[in-house]
C-alpha cells in the first residue's frame, strides 16, 4: 500500500474536486472555491478519476531537481575548500574549480553550499554613508564653517 502524504491545501482541494464529481457543486462553484479556472478544475477532475488521491499531488513530488549538484560532488566541493581553497572568495574558489578540477557550479550555488554547511558567513553590510564626527576636547566647542565668500561670521563675533 502507498502512502500519500498531503497538505491541508491539497485535502481541502481534493474533497472540493470529489463534491464536484459527485455532482454536489458545480464547475464554477468549485472554480471559485478553489481560486481556479474551470478549465482547470475539468483537468483535476479528470486527473482525479484516474489516479485518485495521486491526481491532485503534483508529479515531481519527491524527486531530486534536475539541476540539483550531486551529493559526491558537493562533498569534493567541499573538501577542495577546507583542504586547499580556505579562505578564497566565492567566485575565486569557483573559477579555479572550473579551470582546475572541472566543477563547473554557479556562484550563487557554490556560495549556497559554503554558507549551508558553515564555511563561510554572511557579509556583513557596509557602513552607512553618514558617520557621527569626532567629538571636541571640550563640550561646547564646535568647529564652524562657511562656503560663502562674505565675511559675516567673522564680524558678527568680532562685534559681539
Amino acid at each position: 500500500m502507498e502512502v500519500i502524504t498531503l497538505s491541508q491545501k491539497e485535502i481541502t482541494k481534493y474533497q472540493v474536486i470529489k463534491d464536484s464529481l459527485d455532482r454536489k457543486i458545480s464547475n464554477n462553484q468549485a472554480a471559485s472555491l478553489l481560486g481556479l479556472s474551470t478549465r482547470q478544475i475539468i483537468r483535476l477532475k479528470s486527473k482525479v478519476r484516474g489516479a485518485d488521491l495521486r491526481g491532485i499531488v503534483h508529479g515531481n513530488r519527491g524527486r531530486t531537481p534536475k539541476i540539483a549538484v550531486a551529493k559526491e560532488t558537493k562533498e569534493m566541493i567541499l573538501n577542495l575548500y577546507l583542504n586547499t581553497y580556505n579562505g578564497f572568495n566565492v567566485s575565486h574558489f569557483g573559477e579555479f574549480l572550473k579551470e582546475a578540477h572541472g566543477i563547473d557550479v554557479s556562484r550563487e550555488t557554490l556560495r549556497n553550499l559554503l554558507l549551508n554547511s558553515g564555511l563561510r558567513c554572511k557579509a556583513k553590510s557596509a557602513p552607512k554613508h553618514r558617520s557621527r564626527r569626532t567629538r571636541m576636547p571640550k563640550s561646547g566647542l564646535l568647529i564652524q564653517m562657511d562656503s560663502s565668500e562674505h565675511q559675516w561670521l567673522t564680524l558678527s563675533l568680532s562685534q559681539g
